[in-house]
């Protein structure tokens, strides 16, 4: 009798294991923050067009192809209107940076891209 009292509880152990394992192997197969390189986009010219007004540009490579999160991608449209917003790009996830005019932009992206070499120098410094 003593053994009948006490399966349902060794049966929700056992779920409740095989379903914190399988979280586990989940959440070990995610790509890490670290282990990848944005290449930022390349400066456009001053001969280019941009919009007038604000501009919605991605934080880690510059990209304009900034949009609003869907569901499929793992975000909730409309919650947390300030960070809905995906890089097509380079698949940031977060806040897009608003510019008021294409100068700032502009200097913006010259701005990665110089970051981009003082990483590369201090790599190459490291390596010698």
């Amino acid at each position: 009798m003593a053994f009948a009292d006490i399966w349902p509880v060794l049966l929700l152990a056992a779920v409740v294991a095989i379903l914190a394992g399988w979280a586990w192997t989940r959440l070990a197969a995610r790509p890490r923050a670290g282990e990848h390189h944005t290449i930022p986009v390349d400066v456009p010219p001053p001969e280019v067009e941009l919009e007038d007004g604000p501009v919605w540009a991605c934080l880690e490579c510059g990209s304009l192809a900034v949009g609003g999160g869907s569901v499929s991608m793992g975000m909730l449209p409309g919650a947390g209107d300030g960070f809905a917003y995906v890089c097509h790009n380079c698949h940031h996830r977060g806040p897009a940076l608003e510019f008021d005019s294409p100068t700032a932009y502009r200097l913006f992206v010259q701005g990665l891209h110089s970051d981009e070499e003082n990483e590369n120098e201090a790599a190459e410094g490291v390596s010698r």
